[in-house]
């Protein structure tokens, strides 16, 4: 794979002004080949405390699995933005620290594009970072691990795959 430089800000602000994303604290662009991270609690991280290590790893892994999916994709657009924020925090999380809270549930066919997930994220009651771990949780205890990459070969033959729903696990 092709190198990638990592940036880590200081300042969350200036995060967020280079990125041009509102609420975030880290982020991939493969336009500029960058991970991007803001430096969030490095005093608890380099004292080891295992909450703010967790946090750190969980986001440096669910950005990189961006930076990975881009390059192993044929075309990324195709792959609705569920599935691949969904890869991202399955990959990211640990499942012994993921729980399982109430959320509103939106229809996987309203979290494709990045215009439908940017307005997902300011619902008060939704978090489509959760619901698509979970996706991916169920598909992969339903089906195992194959399943993810039948879905993607899928997504690749014919553009897109639609799946209409999906059972919330438990």
């Amino acid at each position: 794979m092709e190198p990638i430089d990592l940036l880590v800000f200081e300042d969350l602000e200036e995060l967020r002004g280079f990125s041009e994303l509102n609420d975030v604290d880290g982020f991939y662009s493969d336009f500029h080949k960058v991970l991007a991270f803001h430096n969030a609690k490095k005093e608890m991280i380099l004292a080891e405390d295992k909450y703010a290590l967790y946090a750190f790893q969980k986001m440096v892994l669910h950005e990189y699995t961006h930076y990975v999916f881009a390059r192993k994709a044929k075309n990324p657009a195709d792959y609705p933005m569920w599935f691949i924020e969904g890869a991202a925090e399955y990959v990211g999380s640990d499942p012994k620290e993921v729980y399982f809270p109430y959320f509103e549930k939106l229809a996987f066919e309203q979290l494709k594009s990045t215009e439908q997930w940017e307005e997902a994220r300011k619902n008060l009651m939704g978090d489509p970072y959760l619901q698509s771990y979970y996706a991916f949780e169920f598909l992969t205890l339903e089906y195992g691990e194959e399943v993810i990459k039948k879905l993607s070969n899928q997504w690749m033959k014919l553009g897109i795959l639609k799946i209409v729903s999906l059972k919330s696990p438990g």
